[in-house]
C-alpha cells in the first residue's frame, strides 16, 4: 500500500512543471534594448505665448513702473548634424492701454547645440528696440537698436 496521495502526486508533478517552464523562459534571449529617437537633422520650429512684464519710465506719466505684458516666441533652426545647428529667434512683448502701447522687440541669430538628444541649449547675438505710441498726443517713439543677448536650454 503506498502512503502517497494522489492528490499530492498530482500537485508536485504540476509544481515541477510551472518551474521548469519558467527556467526554460528565463533562459530565451529576450528582445535588445529599445532604439532611441532619430537623428534630428533639418529644420525645428518652435513657437509659444508668453507673459511677463516691461518697466517702463516716462516724462509724461504715460507708462511709470511695472507694466504687464504678453508676448510670442518665435524660433526656426537649422540642425546641420544631430548636435550643432543654426538658430533665428525673435521675441516681441506688448502691452497696451487705452492712452498708449509699448512693444519691445528682441531678435537674434544664434548656435543651438543638443549635448544629449532631448536638450537643446541655444545663446544668440542680435538686436532689440523698444517703442511707444500714444495716439491720443499723437506720438509714435521708436528707441536706437541696441545689442542683445538671448540664452535659454529646452527638453
Amino acid at each position: 500500500m503506498s502512503t502517497t496521495s494522489p492528490r499530492l502526486s498530482v500537485s508536485l508533478a504540476g509544481l515541477i512543471a510551472v518551474l521548469a517552464t519558467a527556467a526554460a523562459a528565463a533562459a530565451q534571449p529576450g528582445p535588445g534594448p529599445r532604439p532611441g529617437p532619430p537623428p534630428r537633422h533639418g529644420w525645428e520650429l518652435a513657437a509659444g505665448v508668453n507673459g511677463g512684464e516691461i518697466n517702463c519710465d516716462s516724462q509724461d506719466d504715460l507708462c511709470d513702473g511695472v507694466t504687464e505684458a504678453g508676448g510670442l516666441y518665435l524660433a526656426a533652426t537649422y540642425m546641420f548634424s544631430p548636435r550643432l545647428g543654426v538658430t533665428a529667434e525673435t521675441w516681441p512683448m506688448v502691452h497696451s492701454e487705452d492712452l498708449y502701447s509699448f512693444t519691445h522687440v528682441v531678435s537674434t541669430i544664434g548656435v543651438t547645440w543638443r549635448p544629449v538628444p532631448v536638450l537643446a541649449v541655444r545663446g544668440g547675438l542680435g538686436s532689440a528696440y523698444a517703442r511707444l505710441q500714444a495716439d491720443v498726443v499723437g506720438l509714435d517713439r521708436r528707441t536706437e537698436n541696441a545689442p542683445a543677448v538671448l540664452l535659454g536650454a529646452a527638453l
